[in-house]
């Protein structure tokens, strides 16, 4: 990831090499984090129109979609500004939608 360099003076910022093995890990952790976006943003609301559609419980889809957007907003500030628990909570949002779902489902 490149750093912001501003002395002050307007110099261009150090060429150094960047290290292989953690310019990888980099890229599949963006890779990890870009995959949880269909999670996020399809599959409440999939859940949500099938409910509407089959006549099933409505209160579901609504807390599914509700944690799962909240979840994103939370993983993308965190990247923004860069606080990695942040993230972290974001991330941890989505088995939490699907753990509080399930458990609903079968108090029917």
């Amino acid at each position: 990831m490149m750093k912001i360099f501003d002395d002050g003076n307007g110099e261009l910022p150090p060429l150094d090499p960047v290290d292989p093995a953690r310019e990888f890990a980099e890229r599949e952790i963006r890779g990890w984090s870009r995959m949880l976006l269909p999670f996020a943003i399809l599959l409440p609301w999939t859940f949500l129109y099938l409910s509407f559609s089959e006549g099933t419980r409505k209160d579901l889809p609504f807390a599914a979609l509700a944690i799962t957007h909240i979840g994103l907003g939370l993983a993308l500030q965190g990247r923004r500004t860069s606080r990695r628990a942040l993230v972290w909570a974001g991330v941890g949002c989505y088995p939490l939608a699907l753990g509080v779902c399930v458990l609903l489902q079968r108090i029917r």
